[in-house]
């Protein structure tokens, strides 16, 4: 039997897709071995998978020493366990948790669920301090992250290849299941069963890189939203024969999105998309669709480790490295519109060209049991 004596791990997240990859490690392990703690968007993911934990709304180094040591009071801590999702300019809380971790002389580790600005994890605002904010261990998805990590500077002793937590649970489903859309979804989002579902993946491009990346969620959006458009001109069929539905992310501007459909309003009555923010579970979205098409979201490769057919559309790229997916070859680079339309073309209306399209995809190799193997390196190094 537990005690409150027992040093537990302490866990946190704030980012979105960092909380999803603790969730999964911690789902279904003893809750009395480990304190959660979440801030901002992490909350609702936490929340989503029934964890329970403790919410966290300091900023400042200074803040979360003190939440950390009076805490570590109460319930003595073996080993810190974090995600490495934030971008320094917009949070620090994993950071200062590794500092003040190394202060006290308690193991941590880190677990990375995304293939960018592996220098900007690691380092302070604006440059700053570059790689001075380091975990004991920095978990991994792949060799590619780890190469890419290495050559950002990081100490390449650190870092520990295991896995992604989110990639092993939908290649597992794949595999049992198959890529078989979801009727039930299907009908939820008014998608016909004529109609072939594609779901476009949106991303706070706008949040993150203003205009540097020479496209937004928006010029992208509206390069698909016109491809569409003259779709629906040339089949002349009466109907639509795509059911579009936007997924927005949670740092997307919905007011922006609102006017977005506001000025292209003879296209949106046309289209008629749904825009989700989160009313259907991500995973039943991706097995009901057709078609998954973003920038360089996470949702890509999830989508691929479900085996649906994925593109990467980044039409006016100035930065050309940004989509994982793409800089593997497991789909393609896709800058130009004449490049989009006839990737799109052949994959709607080409079923031997997409069949190959998606043995491809459903070929690249994810490593299973992520979960398990962080929950090991966690217990490997955790103090007693």
């Amino acid at each position: 039997m537990s005690t409150q004596t027992e040093k537990m791990i302490y866990c946190f997240s704030r980012e979105p897709g960092g909380a999803e990859a603790l969730s999964l490690v911690l789902k279904g392990r003893d809750a009395h071995l480990y304190c959660l703690i979440g801030k901002d968007y992490a909350c609702d993911i936490f929340d989503s998978h029934g964890l329970a934990y403790m919410r966290y709304q300091g900023n400042t180094r200074e803040e979360l020493f003190v939440f950390i040591d009076n805490l570590h009071e109460q319930k003595p801590v073996s080993i810190v366990l974090t995600s490495a999702g934030s971008i320094p300019e917009h949070d620090m809380t994993e950071k200062y948790l590794w500092n003040w971790a190394s202060s006290r002389g308690v193991p941590s580790i880190a677990v990375l669920d995304q293939w960018q600005n592996y220098k900007e994890r690691f380092s302070g605002p604006n440059g700053t301090h570059s790689l001075k904010y380091l975990p004991d261990v920095i978990c991994v998805m792949d060799e590619s992250a780890r190469r890419g990590m290495i050559d950002d500077g990081l100490p390449g002793e650190r870092i520990e290849i295991v896995g992604h937590p989110s990639l092993s649970k939908l290649r597992n489903i794949m595999t049992a299941l198959g890529v078989s859309g979801n009727e039930d979804i299907r009908k939820k989002l008014k998608v016909g069963s004529d109609q072939q579902l594609v779901l476009f993946v949106a991303e706070p491009f706008t949040h993150f890189y203003g205009d540097r990346a020479g496209y937004t969620e928006l010029t992208i959006l509206e390069e698909l939203i016109f491809y569409f458009q003259e779709r629906f001109l040339s089949l002349k069929k009466g109907y639509n024969d795509i059911g579009l539905v936007i997924k927005l992310h949670p740092k997307n501007n919905l007011e922006v999105f609102k006017k977005f459909r506001e000025k292209h309003v003879e296209i949106w009555e046309t289209l008629d998309p749904v825009v989700l923010t989160g009313e259907v579970d991500k995973i039943a979205l991706l097995t009901a669709s057709d078609l998954v098409v973003g920038m360089a979201s996470i949702m890509l490769m999830e989508a691929i480790a479900l085996g649906k057919p994925t593109v990467s559309i980044q039409v006016g790229a100035m930065i050309s490295h940004l989509c994982e997916a793409v800089n593997q070859g497991i789909i393609p680079f896709i800058s130009t519109r004449s490049e989009m339309n006839l990737v799109l073309d052949r994959l709607l209306d080409d079923r031997s060209y997409k069949e190959k399209y998606i043995e491809n995809i459903k070929n690249y190799p994810i490593i299973d049991n992520a979960d398990s193997r962080i929950w090991e390196t966690v217990e490997s190094r955790k103090l007693r």
